[in-house]
């Protein structure tokens, strides 16, 4: 099937789906392939060329607030489950696979991209809590966040203290703090003395 081609038969079949278009028909080595959105879910439309002559649908999943997808490897239930995906011939008309569509794949992947999504806001809803927690340690110690390419830490804090983990969810913080004997031991004193009294 010619690029052309298969940009009509999926405007066709998205309109017939009552969809939208997310990504226009691209193409690379293996297929041509576009992402639409049915019914709040996001599939992805493809035509293989070394399967002639049909369409391959499967679930666009959808991304986190960080542009993480959220894969079916995150949401299955079991190892072994395997995501969605049914092929049809691409010479039916439209309309016939939109109602293939509909009839063996979307009741199928609505539940399961539902899940996605919220799998997707919990994430985001941790990644909200984790930088107003870093926020408001940087307020406290006088530093403040910087990336180095293979994740955020804190730059800037007074000598000696090192944040090591932060935990949003519990509300709790690691943090390693380099001093004297004498120091160590006053600090210690001062924390038994808090939880005596």
């Amino acid at each position: 099937m010619e690029y052309q081609a298969f940009l009509n038969l999926n405007a066709a079949v998205v309109t017939a789906l009552d969809g939208v278009v997310v990504k226009n028909a691209q193409r690379d080595h293996y297929s041509t392939w576009a992402d639409v959105l049915v019914d709040g879910v996001g599939l992805h439309l493809s035509y293989d060329y070394d399967a002639k002559d049909r369409i391959s649908v499967s679930v666009n999943w959808p991304a986190n607030g960080r542009g993480e997808s959220i894969s079916f490897d995150r949401i299955r239930d079991k190892y072994g489950d395997v995501a969605p995906r049914i092929s049809i011939a691409s010479t039916k008309t439209p309309e016939k696979i939109a109602a293939d569509i509909k009839r063996r794949f979307l009741e199928v992947a609505r539940p399961l991209y539902a899940k996605a999504l919220e799998r997707a806001a919990g994430d985001d809803d941790y990644t909200a809590k984790l930088k107003a927690m870093q926020a408001k340690l940087c307020a406290a110690g006088g530093g403040r966040m910087v990336n180095n390419g293979g994740g955020d830490y804190f730059h800037g804090l007074p000598q000696g203290f090192e944040i090591k983990y932060t935990s949003p969810t519990s509300d709790r913080v690691t943090v390693v703090v380099d001093v004297s004997t004498d120091e160590a031991c006053a600090m210690l004193r001062a924390a038994i003395a808090k939880v005596a009294a």
